[in-house]
């Protein structure tokens, strides 16, 4: 059988580029395309740290359309650790993502920041001949209630230009209720009907089918895409040919977790942990000691070098 070398850019190296796609991802969908269609000016993400919800975003941003099948433009922008919490650091955190290019003296200037970036979401509109602009604020845990009316003005403006822009914040639960509880105040009353009447849950896996649709997936996606082996293939090329699929040992790995589950009281597998451990359990274990001697201990140990068992302790 051919071998197959694999590179730094393989997603099974490189966890930023490897999304599988989950059923709390149909369902976010599945939300984000009704609140669209209905008109909503925003809406809250909330989940556990880790689940996945930034890689989410990722993967439906370029994917949601109008009614009528017409692609609406996004963007998405992330709140880095470093912002300041004021309104000109929020301005120049938006056009730093948008890849904007700031003179000394723009960077200086707050009404200059806004301009900048408010012009890009809607050239976007403009380039795409749409009405919709979609705007995701990720991380808004790290954001001020003064920095929150910041989105509110951009949505006001765009409004006067006949473009509805639809604001969708996603956040960590336990770190944003504090945020949102100042935000329901009176004199914030707009700004959270606005953006935050509309909330869903995002969550990990829950079910040994998301645990199994989730290992059919390295077994069917390809690096490259199209023209490389699966995943699977790549690293276990000869068990790939004689019939072995990763999805084969799903019932196993589900039950290892649910064990630490009861243990830990967790909600759900969070993505981040889950994909370290089948990162692992593939490139390193099995290649190893052969998928004939895969056992729960194996599984185990894959799970302990995820870190989700610190974590947990951590955030206990």
């Amino acid at each position: 059988m051919p071998s197959f070398e694999l590179t730094d850019d393989h997603p099974l190296y490189n966890p930023l580029s490897l999304f599988l796609r989950t059923s709390e991802i149909d369902r976010l969908s599945e939300t984000l395309t009704q609140w669209l269609w209905t008109g909503q000016t925003g809406g809250f993400i909330k989940g556990k740290p880790r689940v996945g919800k930034s890689t989410a975003l990722k993967m439906l941003a370029d994917q949601l359309h109008t009614r009528t099948g017409k692609p609406i433009p996004s963007h998405v922008f992330t709140v880095p650790p470093r912002d300041k919490g004021t309104i000109q650091a929020i301005y120049r955190n938006l056009c730093i993502s948008a890849d904007i290019k700031l003179t000394s003296s723009r960077l200086r200037n707050t009404d200059a920041l806004f301009e900048d970036f408010f012009h890009y979401l809607m050239d976007m509109a403009l380039i795409t001949k749409s009405k919709r602009v979609l705007l995701f604020v990720d991380e808004m845990q790290r954001l001020t209630v003064d920095q929150i009316e910041v989105f509110a003005e951009l949505h006001d403006l765009a409004g006067e230009r006949d473009v509805l822009l639809t604001v969708v914040f996603t956040g960590n639960d336990t770190q944003c209720d504090k945020l949102i509880e100042r935000i329901k105040t009176k004199e914030r009353e707009l700004v959270h009907k606005r953006f935050f009447t509309q909330e869903l849950s995002f969550s990990g896996l829950r079910s040994l089918k998301d645990v199994r649709d989730c290992l059919g997936q390295y077994d069917k996606l390809r690096f490259p895409t199209q023209t490389g082996p699966t995943y699977t293939q790549a690293v276990l090329p000869d068990e790939f040919a004689s019939g072995f699929r990763l999805k084969s040992l799903a019932s196993i790995i589900w039950g290892v977790f649910r064990d630490h589950q009861r243990a830990l009281k967790l909600e759900a597998w969070a993505m981040k942990y889950f994909t370290t451990a089948i990162s692992t359990l593939l490139v390193d274990y099995l290649p190893e000691f052969g998928v004939d001697n895969f056992c729960e201990e194996t599984v185990e140990r894959c799970i302990e070098v995820s870190g989700l068992i610190p974590s947990v302790v951590e955030e206990i």
